[in-house]
């Protein structure tokens, strides 16, 4: 019985490790993704400034900076609360 405990165990701390790991991967990702969302709008904006953009696509690209800080903030939370995880079932944190 202990045993079969202590397995389940170190298998749900591999698991959330996994989890976490990927996580990170999101939260860089999106962090990319705000950057070229930033670069996106500047072009955008300087061709609108030449008329050679509309209005539409102006606001699109103003539309996709926010989206993108959304999904940042979510894959913020999303690695915060997996690592929380990881500490809670390694262990390490306080209660």
């Amino acid at each position: 019985m202990f045993e079969n405990q202590r397995s389940v165990t170190t298998l749900s701390v591999i698991n959330a490790f996994q989890y976490y790991e990927q996580q990170k991967k999101a939260l860089a990702l999106e962090e990319e993704n705000i950057l070229l969302a930033r670069e996106n709008l500047d072009i955008i904006f300087q061709t609108y400034k030449l008329g050679a953009a509309t209005l539409l696509q102006l606001k699109q690209a103003q539309q996709s900076l926010e989206d993108a800080y959304n999904r940042l903030i979510a894959a913020r939370y999303n690695a915060k609360l997996s690592e929380t995880e990881l500490m809670r079932l390694s262990g390490m944190l306080v209660q």
